[in-house]
């Protein structure tokens, strides 16, 4: 995947994009041969919210918009705030971020929470069936928190790769709900009592 081919797949001009990060599996490191790419784009005039086809999946933010997120501490801006250098693939606009801790530790442990209620659902609800979304909403809950620690203690994301024995572990060693849930809750639970630590109110 190259700069030209998302522009290609989006059919876009390079003249009406602002800020491009990448993020997800590819950044983390867990990804795998049926993986897709994650973008963040930063467009002035902004046409559609998303894109999606069986290769990317694109979010599209104006600069107020990305801003706010960023402002609100969400963890996806955070992470193309914080990308290493060679997931940034266009950056015209510079954005600050000011930590709060507060505002970190709300934002992140409801992210987390939610992550880790979609992972049950995915294994126990008939209609939301879905093992593979349930394991990856397991491993985002773990790494989310893990981030976190790493903001609220040295202000920057500065290991991606944190978790990826993780990701592999839960993918390929747990098939069914209470497996996992007997192996991870009470990492989960040490991890959100890290993070409260780290980022009190």
């Amino acid at each position: 995947m190259t700069y030209k081919d998302l522009l290609d797949r989006v059919k876009m001009n390079d003249k009406d994009i602002l800020n491009v990060y990448q993020y997800g599996s590819h950044v983390y490191g867990t990804n795998r041969k049926t993986s897709d790419f994650d973008f963040q784009i930063i467009v002035a005039n902004k046409e559609r919210d998303e894109f999606s086809d069986n290769l990317i999946n694109i979010f599209f933010y104006t600069p107020t918009e990305f801003e706010a997120k960023l402002k609100n501490h969400d963890i996806m801006a955070l992470e193309c705030y914080f990308a290493p250098e060679h997931c940034i693939w266009k950056e015209l606009l510079k954005f600050n971020f000011d930590l709060d801790l507060s505002k970190l530790r709300s934002s992140l442990s409801a992210k987390a929470d939610n992550s880790f209620v979609k992972a049950k659902k995915k294994f126990l609800v008939e209609k939301d069936y879905d093992p593979l979304i349930g394991k990856k909403s397991l491993f985002h809950s773990l790494r989310i928190l893990r981030f976190g620690i790493q903001i609220a203690e040295k202000n920057q994301i500065y290991n991606f790769q944190e978790c990826n024995e993780l990701f592999t572990e839960i993918m390929d060693t747990y098939h069914d709900w209470p497996s996992l849930f007997n192996q991870y809750k009470k990492q989960y639970n040490e991890l959100k009592s890290l993070f409260r630590l780290v980022a009190p109110k």
